[in-house]
């Protein structure tokens, strides 16, 4: 069903952007219902709102293999540029017939948008970095999120009173976390990643 969910959702941007251009030649009238509106009727009897709640939580308890990070011994702040080049063509959203973004274009998503948050890397694993979390203040503040390196989730999320959820390993070399507790903020076009000593910092 998730399956079936995925597809719909893909073929939906396909299904809106078809454009009309009217009748040409004869026309029959066929027995068959229009195929567009049984699966619109179908649709409209499914509860869509359970299937996305059970994929979403489904995804929230999902724990991925991560190699082990090292606790953070001494503070450090390193940037992190996350510019990467597109290995594939992106079609403009408003016309698919032409290319928006070539193959090969070297794109910097922080040049194109602001991050609502900072971000929170940290093993809950570890009793230090539970202590720190828990009095760290941008960690209380639902729209900052919280990505667990290790730990039970539940155990976090109790602790915090709000959703964590869990990396994984591009995330992890996206936004350059080496050690943790990690915290990846913005700056212009890079990230600045300020690794937390738990054992001298006090919050």
């Amino acid at each position: 069903m998730i399956g079936r969910l995925i597809i719909f959702i893909v073929l939906l941007p396909a299904i809106t952007m078809a454009e009309v251009i009217g009748t040409v030649g004869q026309t029959y009238k066929f027995a068959e219902r229009d195929a567009l509106t049984e699966v619109v009727e179908r649709a409209r009897k499914v509860d869509w709102r359970h299937i996305l709640a059970a994929a979403k939580e489904q995804a929230r308890h999902f724990r991925p293999e991560l190699p082990a990070i090292p606790r953070a011994t001494a503070a450090r702040v390193h940037k992190v540029t996350m510019t990467f080049t597109l290995d594939v063509d992106v079609p403009d959203p408003q016309n698919p017939s032409r290319i928006k973004y070539p193959r090969g274009f070297v794109f910097n998503p922080l040049q194109q948008f602001t991050m609502p948050a900072c971000v929170i890397f940290v093993n809950a694993d570890d009793r230090a970095q539970q202590k720190w979390l828990a009095s760290f203040q941008q960690a209380l503040n639902p729209v900052t999120p919280v990505l667990l390196t290790d730990g039970d989730i539940e155990k976090a999320e109790k602790a915090l009173k709000r959703p964590v959820y869990y990396a994984d390993r591009q995330l992890l070399e996206i936004f350059g976390v080496e050690r943790v507790p990690s915290v990846a903020c913005q700056n212009g076009a890079t990230l600045n990643v300020e690794e937390i000593d738990v054992k001298s910092t006090r919050h």
